[in-house]
């Protein structure tokens, strides 16, 4: 088997993270009776979109990010080193007035959509992958049979 194109929409990943709303935050859980961060960001956008992100926060982060940037869009990854939630936290941005995330949260203990100054609050660092760069790095893997992070010297399309 390899990595095939993607298939759906931004949309499609929020309703695919929307049904995990209320579901246990555990580390290392995922799927619906338990999952973490990183879990919900990786089900919600392989169910949503076909689109196969690395299974580590830290690894989406390094497989998509495009430093200072904020996000803007529907489908841009938020990620966020906090206290509260730990670090190299994250979720999933959803356009509106005000914009929101999905996240597994550690501190309340399950997946909730929050606004993104709730998300953000505290943090020590914040970064943000828009959904362009996450659909690059996507794209940069079709055909092959798994998931290959970019090096130090690559960049990654978007």
């Amino acid at each position: 088997p390899v990595i095939e194109p993607t298939r759906g929409t931004a949309d499609g990943v929020i309703a695919s993270a929307r049904a995990f709303l209320g579901a246990p935050y555990r580390l290392g859980g995922a799927t619906a009776a338990s999952i973490d961060c990183s879990a919900l960001v990786e089900r919600a956008f392989l169910r949503g979109l076909s689109l196969r992100l690395p299974r580590h926060s830290t690894d989406q982060l390094v497989a998509t990010m495009v430093e200072g940037h904020l996000p803007e869009q529907t489908g841009d990854l938020v990620f966020a080193w906090t206290a509260r939630e730990g670090p190299c936290h994250v979720g999933i941005a959803v356009e509106g007035s005000p914009m929101t995330v999905i996240h597994a949260s550690l501190s309340r203990k399950c997946v909730v959509e929050d606004p993104l100054e709730r998300f953000l609050e505290g943090a020590e660092r914040t970064e943000a992958s828009p959904l362009a760069r996450v659909l690059a790095f996507h794209a940069r893997n079709v055909g092959r049979p798994c998931l290959t992070l970019p090096d130090e010297d690559s960049e990654v399309d978007g």
